[in-house]
């Protein structure tokens, strides 16, 4: 009982000097389990095989989309990257590792039950459905995904999909182009 009473102690002491320190305490969310995770996981890699990349990165992306402000369509205003920036940011504020790719993400928000546009050009063409800010209540939309046992279809882009344009470029280099030689 002592020891219980210790960490109790030791809980308060950590949250005040973090609060002196200007760190905000996320609110309490319903974050999924390890076995959660796993079938999540297996669920996205089921449904875009594309998407197979790290299972602790996946888990730390669902940790963020579960902070994260979203939209109820994909947000064409800001590249995907953008969104995998804030992850980071956020990740290396609450102390855990930063290190997430954006294979990992993407497959993050899918299993979040985030609007997303369709993989079909992955990693291009990328819109996730989300808006600058954090949300005022955690999202435990992932538990939708579990009971449906199937992940969200994608939506469409409201712009038609950028076609790939193939350009060949031809350089030539001449001695006489180049600063600081002097040619006779």
């Amino acid at each position: 009982m002592a020891e219980l009473e210790d960490l109790q102690a030791e809980n308060i002491r950590l949250r005040s000097m973090l609060s002196l320190a200007g760190v905000a305490m996320p609110p309490p969310a319903d974050l999924p389990s390890s076995e959660d995770l796993d079938e999540l996981f297996a669920l996205v890699k089921g449904s875009y095989p594309k998407l197979e990349g790290d299972r602790f990165q996946f888990g730390r992306a669902m940790i963020y989309l579960c902070y994260a402000r979203r939209a109820t369509e994909p947000n064409e205003k800001y590249a995907a990257t953008y969104w995998l920036d804030a992850c980071r940011e956020w990740l290396g504020k609450q102390a855990y590792p930063r290190d997430v790719s954006l294979r990992s993400f993407t497959a993050a928000v899918i299993a979040s039950a985030i609007p997303v546009a369709p993989l079909t050009r992955f990693p291009y063409d990328l819109a996730f459905g989300l808006t600058v800010g954090d949300a005022r209540q955690p999202s435990a939309a992932w538990r939708d995904v579990l009971r449906a046992g199937a992940v969200p279809k994608p939506m469409a882009l409201k712009r038609p999909a950028i076609p790939p344009r193939t350009q060949q470029l031809n350089l030539m280099h001449r001695a006489d182009d180049r600063p600081g030689v002097v040619m006779r």
